[in-house]
């Protein structure tokens, strides 16, 4: 991604509205994605930690993670206090990551854009979510569509490997929005809500709905739109 933005700066600067599609993306990493804040906040995230569930299974496995991302130095960094802090907690106790709402000074992208709609629906899921929540937060953003996935809020996925050699993936923390701002189960809310297309045109439509909208500050008409 910063890749990306670095290739395409020119061509981003130009536009004033941006439309930011994570439909059919079921998640990943949030280093994909951060990247891109700086270009849709405002100067301050504030977003929620999480906590870590202490086991020696768990342990094992916030120290065998690094092994399988393109940074270990970095990654076994930011783990060694956790996996410290795991280590010295009763087993089955939950071990913060930090304090429960974390706030991050974001350096503001000069020409960002104006408006930016993100579009979201029930295939928006894991970090997927976590870039909703926190793009939301830019005073220029609207999420438009329909209602995230709803699995985010114990997180963290782990490989284990079972008696039977398949490999099982399991959550090993859960957020600190538990059980105010329960996610799970319900999905983020879009500010702007979309129907349900009932065809791939339909599907396709959204996206001009979404230009309409931020161009003229009329969705159009719908289904009405596919013959355009």
């Amino acid at each position: 991604m910063r890749r990306f933005l670095d290739q395409q700066r020119s061509v981003l600067e130009l536009h004033r509205y941006w439309i930011v599609d994570v439909r059919n993306n079921d998640g990943g990493s949030d280093s994909t994605f951060e990247p891109l804040l700086p270009w849709l906040l405002d100067g301050e995230l504030r977003a929620h930690s999480v906590e870590y569930l202490a086991t020696p299974a768990n342990i094992k496995a916030q120290i065998d993670i690094c092994g399988f991302v393109g940074d270990a130095v970095s990654c076994r960094q930011t783990m060694a206090p956790i996996v410290e802090a795991m280590k010295a907690a009763p087993a089955g106790t939950f071990v913060p990551s930090g304090a429960k709402i974390l706030v991050q000074h974001i350096e503001s992208e000069p020409h960002r854009p104006e408006r930016v709609v993100v579009l979201t629906d029930r295939s928006c899921a894991s970090s997927c979510e976590q870039f909703v929540l926190e793009a939301r937060s830019g005073s220029r953003v609207k999420i438009l569509g329909r209602p995230t996935g709803g699995m985010l809020d114990v997180s963290n996925l782990r490989p284990h490997t079972l008696p039977s050699g398949r490999l099982l993936f399991y959550a090993t923390t859960r957020s600190t929005r538990l059980p105010d701002m329960r996610i799970d189960g319900i999905g983020i809310a879009p500010d702007i809500l979309l129907e349900r297309p009932d065809s791939d045109a339909e599907r396709l439509a959204e996206v001009k709905r979404a230009r309409r909208w931020l161009e003229e500050g009329s969705l159009g008409a719908g289904a009405d739109e596919t013959s355009r």
